[in-house]
């Protein structure tokens, strides 16, 4: 479906995509290919499921998860944001004001 439509019933394009991968991998057992993988980290990205996209670029360059291992490089940066970003929002939530810890020092 158009990614308008899903958004118009109110779903959204990362929880249509996670359905449309586990279908593939579950369903029809299939492995991902870099470029799906790719796409599915943009969307995770653009709807900044920060943990999610991690977690998909960490599967795909884990050769312990059944997959082919990537190349990790700056040439294609989105794994590795995905990464930054989820930690860095997981220190903000666990300590809201550095400046508290700080000042207790």
């Amino acid at each position: 479906p158009p990614t308008a439509q899903l958004q118009e019933h109110g779903i959204s394009i990362h929880a249509f995509c996670k359905r449309v991968l586990r279908t593939m991998q579950d369903d029809w057992n299939l492995d991902l290919s870099q470029t799906q993988y790719n796409a599915a980290i943009q969307i995770a990205l653009r709807e900044e499921r920060w943990e999610d996209a991690s977690s998909l670029f960490l599967k795909q360059i884990d050769p312990e998860a059944g997959h082919n291992p990537v190349a990790i490089d700056v040439n294609n940066p989105m794994g590795l944001y995905a990464i930054a970003m989820y930690h860095g929002n997981k220190n903000i939530d666990s300590n809201p004001n550095p400046n508290q810890q700080q000042e207790q020092q």
